[in-house]
Parts: C-alpha cells; structure tokens; sequence
C-alpha cells in the first residue's frame, strides 16, 4: 500500500481572521467564551495535522478497484459517528500516485465539509478520502475519539460555518481557523470513554432492532404469503424454496424438542476424540432448536456482542452447551420449565460443577425470558464479555473532585457478577452454583 504523503496540502488560502462561534467545544477563531477550569482553548491545527482528500480521475479504470478504501458521501452519510473498517468504492496504489489523495493512517477523524455537511466517521485502518472532506490526524495531545465526539456535538454549528448559494460548504480559511476547547489529557480520554460506553449501547440496540426487524418480515412471509401454518396444519411441509435459510431460524420449532435443549449422552473421556454419534446429535440439536435459541443465535452469530465468537450446540464430553465461546471460555444455557424442578436443578448443578473444573463460566437464563427481556439477556451476557475480555474497558470512576470518587473501585475482571437490573428480577441465573 501508498505510504502517506508527507506534506500537507489544504489550499493555500490563510485562515479566517474572524470568530464565528460553536454550541459546546468547537469555534472559527478564538472565542471570547470563558473556559471551565482547566481547560484551554487551542487552535486544532496545533493539536493536529489537517488533511483533505481527492478523488482519483474516473476516466481511468485502472485507478479503481484496489486495497485502498476510499471514503465518499455515502460513506459518511451510511456510518455517522462510527469507526468504518470498509468503504463502499477502493482505489489502489495508482490512483493514489495520479491524485492528490493520500492514505491517512487509522484513527484519522473526517468531517464532510461540501454537500452534506457535518457528517462525522473515523478510519478503523489507513485509508483516503474525497475531497469532501477534512481530515485531521491527531497528536498525542488530543484524544482522536475527544474529537469526534466534540464534532458530533457541534453538528448544527456546522451550518454558520459554512456558506455557499447553491450547496453549503465549509472552506478551507474557517477550517484553518477551529479552534477547540481541550481539558486534559485524561479527562479527555475519561470523556469520550464515556460516551464510547453509551455508544456501544445504542450500537447493541440498533443490531437487535435489525434482528427483529427481519424476524417480523420472515413470520409474515411465512405465515400470510407461504401459509406455512396452513401447510403443516394439512400435513404438508413448507415448500424447501419459500423461506431463506435466515428466514427458517425465525419459525417455530419443530415437534419432538424438548424446551430445555440439553439432551443426554453416555459420558465421554474429556480427551477423547469426540465420536461422530455425539457430534450428529449436536447436529440434530440445531436443527431443531427451539425458538428462544433461535433468536439467541441471531443475537451472538458474527461476532456481534463485543467482538465475542460463540459457537451453538458445541460439544464439550459429556455435554452439549447451548452456546460458548472457547475464547472466553464462556457457556451460555437456555433453560425450559423443567430445570425448576429438584431433578432438573441437580443435574444443573452437577453440570455446572464439571464445567467449572475445566475453568468454564455459566450463564443461565430461562427460555421465555430470552423472549420477553430479550435486551436484558443481550445486557447480561455482554457484561459478562467485557469482564472475560477486558476489551471493553469498565466505566470509569467519577473525575477527580467529584462526589462518590473514592467509592467506586472498577469491578474485579474475575467476578461472575451480572447487571442488577438482570439480577434484580430472580429469575436469571448466573452459573457456578
């Protein structure tokens, strides 16, 4: 891949003289606005290196199509406030040769500046940009995630800096100009960890409004346009084409499943290999799992609680866990009725116990919960992701000065504890019992 570019060119015009205020951190010029204590108002090309971006000529193909990603409108527009890892179009290293486009390296915070302005991402690996933006590559003095946050929150200030009759751009002079607010150091991390911390959230919801979202187009699918209930009422299976096999995962769960989704097997040496009877029944297990698991699945497939990688109907001699994660040693379970009663609950425990001694940790929750409190479930097993991993730092103790800072210690990464909201209800049940 194209080296970057050394040198900095963003249009040779000098930065604006005048002062044209932002809403909370950000401002053309020096502001008259007082700073709160301990902050300072510097100017952002002192704290960092500002970069603009071209487009590489279209009239030659071979200029497109390589391991560059290219950042453009859509880009931006699709991934507001995110870290993107891909673009939409690449470019290659002859593109880059031919234009004034230059690879940034990661964590290049960009801002839309013509068009549509005040669209916000940042570079998760080295990439280019069009020249509808600006970019800045930040120094050790300023946190690169700070920034971007400062630049989310000024979103409607982005329109007094700009100008322009027929679309609204912010030229280079006011963009020489900003100036920025910055506390320090730490507490610029402690901020935009913060924040990062409600982003997650948000990001966790948005995926489970997805996957819901696809579960009420595949039912109706199934139900008013295939008549799959009409279907098996009348002894006749769905037709093998109508559903997606996404789409199948949602429907409900075929007769014969008992609810809890354990099942027995004769005892197997941990170090054995695993006989191909018991791998078949792991395999027989998915494909009729029961629709608590189903939507489970499409929750944790993919990576997509913090990073994490479980695999369904893992087999683990003597047991079948529901769902695991080897890298976490992690297990989750979904219990039916039947684990309430005296025999369900010792086979648990007994369960539970062996798992232990192989240093795995349980997470047990009931079926219908995983239905019905689905956010919680999702919030549980996260915490307890981000306890195993350490990815995800905990929230931070309050700042210095504030109330309660000496009362907040940072969770041991050891402990099994679940959010009290989930634990609150009695009903969960974390494992190792």
């Amino acid at each position: 891949m194209v080296r970057s570019r050394s040198e900095t060119r963003t249009g040779g015009r000098p930065a604006s003289s005048g002062v044209i205020p932002g809403d909370v951190a950000l401002s053309v010029g020096r502001p008259e606005k007082p700073e709160p204590p301990g902050w300072k108002w510097t100017a952002l090309s002192d704290v960092a290196r500002l970069e603009t971006g071209h487009t590489p000529s279209r009239k030659h193909p071979e200029y497109w199509g390589g391991d560059v990603p290219w950042i453009g409108i859509k880009d931006a527009t699709e991934n507001h406030g995110r870290v993107i890892a891909d673009t939409i179009q690449h470019t290659n290293d002859l593109g880059i040769a031919n234009s004034s486009a230059r690879v940034l390296p990661a964590h290049t915070v960009c801002l839309s500046r013509t068009a549509s302005v005040g669209y916000v991402v940042v570079m998760g690996r080295p990439m280019a940009t069009s020249q509808d933006f600006v970019n800045w590559v930040c120094s050790e003095a300023i946190d690169y995630r700070f920034l971007k946050y400062v630049l989310l929150a000024e979103n409607a200030a982005f329109l007094r800096f700009a100008s322009g009759t027929t679309h609204q751009t912010i030229y280079f002079p006011e963009v020489k100009a900003f100036h920025v607010c910055l506390p320090p150091l730490p507490e610029q991390r402690a901020i935009a960890h913060i924040l990062g911390t409600l982003d997650d959230k948000i990001e966790l919801n948005r995926r489970m409004n997805e996957t819901l979202e696809a579960m009420a187009r595949a039912l109706f699918k199934s139900w008013f346009v295939d008549f799959d209930p009409v279907r098996a009422k009348m002894g006749a299976a769905p037709h093998p084409k109508s559903l997606s096999r996404g789409e199948r995962d949602f429907l409900p769960s075929p007769p014969g499943r008992g609810a809890g989704g354990e099942g027995t097997q004769p005892a197997i040496r941990a170090n054995a290999p695993i006989p191909t009877q018991f791998l078949d029944f792991a395999r027989q297990l998915r494909r009729q799992a029961t629709d608590a698991e189903n939507l489970l699945w499409r929750l944790l497939r993919g990576r997509r609680i913090a990073n994490a990688k479980f695999r369904r109907q893992y087999s683990f001699p003597p047991y079948i866990l529901d769902f695991y994660c080897h890298e976490l040693k992690l297990a989750v379970e979904l219990d039916g009725g039947q684990h309430n009663e005296e025999v369900g609950r010792r086979r648990d425990a007994r369960r539970d116990e062996y798992l232990a001694g192989h240093g795995i940790r349980v997470l047990r929750f009931w079926n219908n919960d995983v239905l019905r409190e689905t956010e919680a479930v999702l919030e549980a097993i996260y915490a307890a992701v981000v306890e195993h991993s350490g990815d995800v730092p905990s929230p931070p103790a309050p700042l210095p000065g504030e109330r309660g800072a000496a009362a907040c210690p940072s969770p041991s990464p050891t402990s099994s504890r679940i959010p009290s909201r989930t634990r609150s209800w009695g009903r969960f049940r974390g494992g190792g019992r």
